[in-house]
């Protein structure tokens, strides 16, 4: 059986390592984001054509090109765009790695195997992965790659720069500004992944505890993750306590004026949007001798 010491070294490598994943990310996007920053301005906005004062010329040719620009994107999108995906799956298998080795604390390795099977298959069929780590064509990472949010958001300030017969620079600037962000705002494609991403890791974490836990029949759950100035009091409350599996489901941020998630599930989504806490699985033994007051099991 494991000790208090070895699980709680665990956990404190758990939040370290979706914290890592997490700084990953952000530093992917950020070099993805520069780089459709490049694009769209050399292969788009420096092919309009300009007049004698700079300003983009309201033309059939450079509302033609307009129709060029999907194909633009599309191309960064094969080029660079699915970086950020494969940084995603890289990151979800590093995880079930980690799960893999936290449980080993709790059960046989041997009798783990089928386990491991069953969460690798479950997950990458939820994310749209091959077991080589090839993106399956219309999963849930390959849409996300292929989301229009951004592009027709761009695409959008270019007709508006043609029609209005924007300034070159104003025009190029804007766009820049979009994609890239400034001081005052992040970038476009921080943003997006900001809201349809970051809790992946987090969700993808806990659905493997989640069941491992089952499996084994871990009903106690350490809720970890450490506290920042950003926490919500939900959060707080909870941070290094111990839970019943029972405790668990009645769990309701709404009761504290937090909005849920679609589907709700206080296992997997804990303090609902950006929670990035998590549950870990303990046995009765552990549990107990961290939360005096448990009955007898």
């Amino acid at each position: 059986m494991p000790t208090i010491k070895q699980i709680e070294a665990l956990i404190t490598k758990r939040s370290a390592l979706v914290e890592l994943l997490l700084n990953q990310l952000d530093k992917s996007v950020i070099d993805t984001q520069s780089e459709l920053s490049r694009v769209v301005i050399n292969d788009f906005v420096d092919k309009l054509d300009t007049d004698e004062n700079g300003n983009i010329k309201n033309t059939q040719a450079n509302r033609s090109r307009l129709a060029l620009f999907d194909g633009i994107y599309r191309r960064f999108n094969q080029n660079t765009g699915i970086e950020v995906i494969k940084t995603i799956a890289d990151g979800v298998g590093q995880m079930i790695d980690f799960n893999k080795g936290y449980f080993s604390l709790f059960e046989e390795e041997t009798k783990l195997l089928p386990i491991n099977k069953q969460v690798t298959e479950t997950i990458e069929t939820w994310l749209g992965v091959t077991d080589r780590g090839r993106i399956v064509e219309n999963g849930y990472l390959d849409t996300l790659v292929k989301d229009s949010t951004v592009k027709n958001q761009i695409k959008n300030m270019m007709v508006t720069a043609i029609i209005g017969q924007q300034g070159y620079n104003a025009a190029k600037k804007q766009v820049k500004e979009y994609v890239e962000g400034n001081k005052e705002k992040t970038g476009g494609l921080e943003r997006y992944y900001r809201n349809f991403v970051t809790d992946t890791y987090s969700v993808v974490d806990r659905t493997i505890s989640k069941q491992y836990a089952e499996k084994l029949k871990l009903n106690y759950y350490i809720y970890e993750g450490g506290l920042v100035r950003e926490s919500r009091a939900f959060c707080k409350k909870r941070n290094g306590q111990v839970f019943t599996s029972e405790e668990v489901s009645a769990f309701d941020p709404s009761k504290e004026g937090i909005s849920l998630m679609p589907g709700y599930d206080p296992f997997l989504h804990l303090g609902s949007w950006g929670c990035r806490h998590h549950l870990n699985p303990i046995n009765y033994t552990v549990a107990k001798a961290l939360r005096p007051d448990l009955p007898k099991e």
